[in-house]
């Protein structure tokens, strides 16, 4: 892996930075790469780069990598700026947004009462209510599994038995 074995690191900012993002499209890794690249990640957002910084911070937050919360929360307020494809749009934010975002979402009080479905077929990752009739990635209709739910009374992880 690119961010745990710091002689293969990437020069390249920009390939840094897509490797980083592509972790945060991924958001759910097995649980022994997840065990290296948190701590990796957690790394990078220490680090004086930004752009970087930033990324990272925004892959740990998609990830809900709650462990990064307070090296989050210890970060310097960042001037730069960054274009993230985030929520099918790419985004122009400042740095320092982001990091906020993250931030929001690792404390637990974003997004109440939404779940995160997973298409079982490519495996995309979604935030709604109830899962959608096609995939949004994949086009198919497909069975989506409630990955998380954040409705505390609710407890429910599971398939949505109304796709069967």
């Amino acid at each position: 892996c690119y961010l745990t074995e710091p002689e293969r690191s990437l020069d390249h900012e920009d390939l840094q930075r897509g490797v980083i993002w592509a972790l945060g499209r991924l958001k759910v890794l097995p649980e022994d790469m997840r065990e290296k690249v948190v701590p990796a990640l957690i790394q990078v957002v220490k680090q004086g780069n930004p752009t970087l910084r930033a990324t990272a911070a925004w892959t740990l937050g998609e990830m809900r990598a709650r462990e990064a919360f307070q090296p989050l929360k210890d970060l310097p307020k960042s001037e730069g700026m960054l274009s993230l494809w985030a929520d099918e749009k790419l985004r122009r934010v400042s740095c320092h947004e982001v990091v906020k975002e993250a931030q929001t979402k690792l404390s637990g009080k974003e997004v109440e009462g939404m779940n995160e479905w997973k298409c079982s077929k490519c495996g995309y990752i979604l935030k709604a209510d109830a899962p959608p009739e096609k995939c949004p990635q994949c086009s198919e209709k497909c069975e989506f599994v409630n990955v998380t739910c954040y409705i505390p009374e609710c407890g429910f992880t599971g398939s949505d038995q109304r796709l069967k």
